[in-house]
């Protein structure tokens, strides 16, 4: 309070024609300050209602071509290296570790399959690692189940993996 008092009386010494030139001042400053803050409200507001706009332009995107596109996925082919003398674990885990996933547990379902077990895999990791498995070697997910935890981003999957 003592220093408002202080700056009451400093302004009251000014003369008359300083004081109306400070409050000149004080005017347009407030007025620049008001028009900053409607100008980037209006500004925030234009770029989430763009950034809405284009999500809503994308997923009407992806329902016109999500069948055309399954289609096209199955249809084609892919480049599928040979898998050689390296078994389905060996693909599976050496992948896995590159893609920073382990584990828990694993059981092969003859020469073709394998049951793995997994818990706090990150989700997305684990999309990539799946994705890469698929383009490079052919191998696909037959079986998946996947359990969301508690920490965002992690989940707890069982899934079986087989060849071609």
């Amino acid at each position: 309070m003592a220093k408002i008092e202080q700056l009451k009386a400093k302004i009251a010494g000014l003369s008359p024609s300083d004081q109306r030139a400070l409050g000149g001042l004080s005017a347009f400053l407030l007025v620049v300050v008001i028009y900053l803050v409607v100008s980037a409200s209006f500004e925030f507001r234009n770029q989430r209602l763009e950034a809405f706009n284009e999500g809503r332009l994308l997923v009407h995107w992806v329902k016109l071509n999500a069948k055309p596109a399954k289609v096209a996925s199955w249809s084609k082919k892919k480049t599928v290296q040979t898998t050689g003398e390296q078994s389905l674990l060996t693909l599976a885990s050496d992948s896995a570790k590159k893609n920073a996933l382990s584990f828990k547990r694993f059981q092969p379902e003859g020469d073709k399959a394998l049951k793995i077990w997994m818990e706090d895999a990150n989700f997305n990791k684990m999309l990539l690692w799946l994705h890469g498995l698929e383009h490079t070697y052919g191998i696909k997910p037959e079986k998946i189940s996947v359990d969301r935890q508690e920490s965002p981003g992690l989940v707890d999957v069982t899934m079986t993996l087989s060849l071609p």
